[in-house]
């Protein structure tokens, strides 16, 4: 028996409680740095949801795809989109999949973890394979 009910009268899986308790005990250990935690929190969703994390990835490509191009400055950006409300453009920078913002926030609160634009382009460093937006010459 892999599961148990908790007190909300859920089932739960031991496995994921092991998870949350690894996870809590890196945070410990990486201190100020919460890259491994978030790093992580890839390795443990994937491993649990491989077939969701694969078309997640579809979907990002089709993303990337799907989205126009805009010059600026002799570099093209592809990620964007015509707002026609406001007549001008929308720039779709990175994808992040929800239930990694969801363990993110439950292991850091906004004043450890501000989720501004600094942490979106390290971000973007560290998880190529989710930017949205590129820029070509």
């Amino acid at each position: 028996m892999d599961t148990f009910i908790d007190q909300f009268g859920i089932p739960r899986k031991f496995s994921h409680v092991r998870a949350v308790k690894h996870l809590e005990e890196l945070k410990k250990k990486s201190g100020m740095n919460p890259w491994p935690v978030i790093e992580e929190c890839f390795k443990v969703w994937i491993a649990t949801n491989p077939t969701k994390w694969d078309s997640y990835l579809v979907d990002v490509q089709d993303v990337k795809e799907t989205r126009k191009e805009i010059r600026v400055g002799g570099k093209r950006f592809r990620g964007v989109t015509k707002d026609k409300g406001h007549d001008g453009y929308i720039s779709y920078t990175i994808d992040m999949p929800q239930p990694i913002q969801y363990m993110i926030r439950a292991l850091y609160t906004p004043q450890e973890l501000p989720m501004n634009k600094e942490f979106f382009v390290e971000f973007g460093r560290k998880f190529p394979h989710l930017r949205i937006r590129e820029a070509k010459n």
